[in-house]
Formats: C-alpha cells, structure tokens, sequence
C-alpha cells in the first residue's frame, strides 16, 4: 500500500503513518516495545474485581518500566494506550529515566547491566504486584491505582526472582513474599493487610 510508511525508531517502536495526502500525515498504527531487555513476564489473574481485563499480561525491563498489555483488540476499553492499542498500562519506576532516550544499541546494552526491574510476581489475590529491580530493591504495587504501596532496600544486590505464598485464608494465615537475590540470601516478608 504506497500510502503507508512504516517507520522503526531508535526506542525500538514502530510506527505506520498514512501519507495519502501529504499536507496530513498522521499515525495510522504504532506498536511501543520496552527499550532494553524483558527480564520477566506474568500472566494476570482474573478477577471479577480486577480493573484489568481478562487475559492481560504484565512485563518487566532493564528500562525501568513494568507495562500491562492485552492482546484482544476487540475491548472497546477506554483504559488503552493512544499510541499502541496492546498496552493497558505502563509503570515507570524511580526518577531517571536518562537511559531511555535514544541511543547507540551498545549504549542501551551497557545500562541493562546496572539498572531495571528484573522480576515481577502477583500476589494470589490479585490486587498486588511484587518487583524487584538491579539494585536489589523491592516495591509493590496496588493493582488499581498503580501506585506504590511498599519500597523496601532488600538485597545488596539484583532481586532475581520472587513468589507470593497462597495462604488459606480461612485459618488467619497471612500471605508471605519470598524474595531471591544475586546476594545468595533468601528473604521472607509477612504482607499485611493494606
């Protein structure tokens, strides 16, 4: 199709513009990928509760973001990304995000190596998630307001994996998060309530 041009940028986005008439080129389609390495991936538990539809997904990344997706292009939800109709949501973590712009591709893999969120996990009611990023810091995050409920400076190093428990409920048990670093130490919190 001649009046369609697909554009790939730096920030490893992608961009179809109709240029059917050139004095009003405008975006016809654009798809927005995270920056740096995907380190994890979690499917999210549905709910009838969740502020996310069925069959979302979340992803995290050397580039400091954690981002909702969902694939079923046929929600008519008002929650969608104007520039990539697959992403929900996105979460930027910490305060720079230097590392984002553009930049040579040994640049970006250079920064991969010291900063990020490396791993992500769900809690097992559905209503949190778990990060820990490079510099061994856990956060958590409430799922309808993506706001940061937690910070907590766990490990002296990377955060490489962490699991929620599934408590029963019904015999007082509270929900406990592991936590797994490059620190070779395993941590255990008790979650409270909120």
């Amino acid at each position: 199709d001649s009046t369609k041009i697909s554009v790939i940028y730096s920030d490893r986005s992608m961009f179809i513009w109709d240029i059917k008439n050139p004095k009003k080129v405008g975006k016809y389609r654009s798809f927005l990928a995270h920056s740096s390495i995907v380190w994890d991936a979690q499917v999210l538990p549905h709910s009838e509760r969740s502020s996310f539809p069925e069959g979302t997904f979340v992803t995290c990344s050397s580039d400091n973001t954690i981002r909702f997706w969902n694939l079923d292009n046929m929600l008519a939800d008002s929650r969608r990304n104007v520039f990539s109709k697959e992403i929900l949501r996105t979460i930027f973590v910490g305060d720079d995000f230097s590392h984002m712009k553009a930049g040579k591709l040994d640049e970006i893999s250079q920064n991969s190596d010291t900063i990020g969120i490396r791993c992500i996990k769900m809690s097992s009611d559905g209503f949190h998630l778990a990060s820990g990023d490079r510099q061994g810091n856990l956060r958590i995050f409430n799922l309808d307001s993506l706001q940061c409920v937690c910070f907590k400076e766990a490990h002296d190093a990377e955060i490489l994996s962490l699991d929620y428990s599934k408590p029963d409920l019904s015999r007082g048990e509270k929900p406990l998060l592991a936590s797994a670093g490059r620190d070779r130490l395993i941590h255990v919190f008790e979650c409270e309530d909120s």
